[in-house]
């Protein structure tokens, strides 16, 4: 009996020990099941949003400053859709979701945008009854907060000259210098490449072995729906001849080349006309067509960032990390020490320069996004205290490399917990600058690979320049199909071969990431290309392309950052 009755005993005193390790587990196994559907809903909603950016890009081919802000709204609407459908399967209503979404950040080529709600101060509005009430001052409206630069100060020391740097995702950098005894003002901007000769007068630059004349040209082309034209890639805008003349002779024309212009596609997928005609505007339609029939733009990328460099190292030489002006942007900010910034192949990305700009872009985002995380209180009726998340260092290369959309979602009660994550995701298709990881090689077999593919390093494979008129070598987003005004689909890096349309595909390596594919994580793409077992064929299509699609690219000056 008395085992029975410690038996009985011990249930007594162990089942409410039991049922309450049991409840726990069961919570603790609900918050964990509940906070991972929070997480897949985050990032599959982010990632529509990503797809949104990427679609109206990849479909308008005219973009500027004002363009990028369309695309970026449209894109957190579509991010606030998604995350509105896929959480009101809990019951949540749109207006109680939006209390969890302290900020969204998009992170462009040289300065990033927050979206989240501020405090409308602006002045001369009334707050009368004609007036919307989310307008009237004192009340918070959602939106995009001014842009805001990659930009670090600086200053020698014992010296009154300062120097405002802004960067990029790439080594493409603005200069700004201010000289306060003199009262001078010097600004420049360009690509930094350290490696490059001078030679023939300037006639030829030289690059990795690899010369580029000034009298190097290429006639690039590709087709719109089922018609090929000729184009030149300038300020990020695509400009098409449509017309006859094709010769690239300007003495050839006649009266009945007069109706002949200069075209881009605007944001309607339309012919938009630069250019009327030739008879209407002589001067500016000459200068598109011999832009397009005599491109020479790769020679011009390495003739700018020579002289540009070289300017540079003239000016900040033994610049670093030491001279940095705190400001408001990274006040407690601890920089990486780096002794001489602006010393090195620039485009190396473990280069002084690439590590120092990287912390810079990390400096900025860290504080102006901490503010905006846990100023959204003040707007929040959820009574919780936001704070910035700590980004994983994989995020932060993702954010420093890359355009990128970082949504943060906080606050939601989970069991005994208060739901914080993030989801940061890369924009793989961007206008916005030219990865040198982006660019592709057209193969004789009517395919493209990757640069790094173990069966072009010989170049024997390589289609030729006189096939297409130009080095095959092609930036990634052109190969994404469009939709033309009639909403049909056409790809636009096709060409003519025996009388025959014909269709470039991706190469069987290049899709499935097969062997044939070296890595380049422990090095870059520069150091690749430049390696000696790659071919100068390879080395010549890749470094012209790049020279190319970054010379056409659309690069912001502080006069455009100051209109948005």
């Amino acid at each position: 009996m008395k085992i029975q009755y410690l038996a009985v005993i011990f249930i007594i005193i162990t089942m409410p020990v039991v049922i309450v390790i049991t409840e726990y587990i069961n919570t603790q196994v609900y918050i964990v099941k509940t906070e991972t559907t929070f997480d897949r809903r985050l990032f599959e909603s982010t990632q529509d949003s990503i797809k949104a950016f990427q679609i109206n890009t990849i479909n308008s081919m005219y973009y500027t400053p004002e363009s990028r802000v369309n695309f970026i709204e449209a894109s957190v609407n579509t991010l606030f859709n998604s995350l509105l459908t896929s959480f009101q399967k809990d019951g949540n209503l749109a207006i109680v979701m939006k209390e969890y979404i302290p900020a969204i950040a998009f992170t462009m080529y040289d300065g990033y945008y927050i979206y989240a709600p501020f405090k409308n101060t602006l002045t001369g509005v009334e707050n009368t009854d004609e007036v919307d009430e989310k307008y009237k001052n004192g009340n918070f409206i959602d939106g995009l907060k001014p842009f805001i630069s990659y930009s670090c100060r600086y200053k020698k020391e014992n010296s009154n000259i300062e120097y405002v740097i802004t960067y990029s995702l790439d080594n493409y950098i603005y200069v700004d210098i201010f000289d306060k005894n003199n009262n001078k003002h010097e600004s420049k901007y360009g690509y930094l490449m350290d490696g490059i000769e001078r030679r023939d007068e300037g006639k030829t630059y030289t690059y990795n072995g690899i010369d580029f004349k000034e009298s190097d040209e290429e006639i690039l082309s590709e087709f719109l729906g089922d018609k090929m034209y000729y184009y030149v890639t300038m300020d990020g805008t695509k400009y098409y001849y449509e017309g006859n003349n094709t010769s690239g002779d300007l003495s050839s024309f006649n009266s009945s080349n007069n109706g002949d212009y200069i075209f881009y596609i605007d944001e309607h997928k339309e012919k938009h006309r630069q250019v009327e005609s030739r008879e209407n505007n002589l001067e500016d339609f000459d200068k598109y067509y011999n832009a397009i029939f005599h491109n020479n733009t790769a020679y011009l990328y390495y003739k700018n960032s020579y002289e540009f460099t070289n300017w540079v190292k003239s000016k900040l030489n033994n610049l670093s990390t030491t001279n940095i002006i705190k400001s408001n942007d990274y006040e407690e900010y601890d920089f990486v020490e780096i002794n001489d910034i602006f010393s090195g192949n620039f485009q190396y990305s473990n280069s002084n320069f690439n590590r120092h700009r990287a912390d810079v872009i990390r400096a900025i985002i860290t504080t102006s996004l901490s503010k905006a995380i846990t100023g959204f209180k003040n707007y929040s009726n959820s009574g919780v205290e936001f704070l910035m998340p700590k980004i994983s260092e994989t995020d932060w290369e993702l954010l420093e490399n890359n355009v990128c959309i970082a949504t943060f979602l906080q606050g939601i009660i989970v069991g005994d917990n208060t739901y914080n994550n993030y989801s940061v995701i890369a924009n793989n298709f961007t206008k916005e600058f030219v990865d040198e990881n982006d660019l592709f090689i057209l193969k004789k077999d009517n395919t493209y690979t990757r640069v790094n593919d173990e069966t072009i390093k010989d170049g024997n494979s390589i289609l030729d320049k006189s096939e297409i008129g130009y080095e095959p070598g092609i930036l990634k987003i052109n190969f994404e199909r469009r939709i033309d005004k009639d909403n049909a689909y056409y790809n636009p890096v096709t060409f003519i071969k025996n009388n025959k349309k014909e269709l470039f595909l991706q190469s069987y390596s290049g899709l499935v990431g097969s062997s044939n594919i070296n890595s380049i994580e422990k090095t870059d793409m520069y150091r690749y290309v430049e390696g000696n077992d790659v071919s100068s064929r390879l080395k010549r299509v890749y470094f012209t392309a790049l020279g190319r699609e970054r010379y056409g690219a659309y690069k912001y000056t502080i006069n455009d950052i100051l209109k948005e």
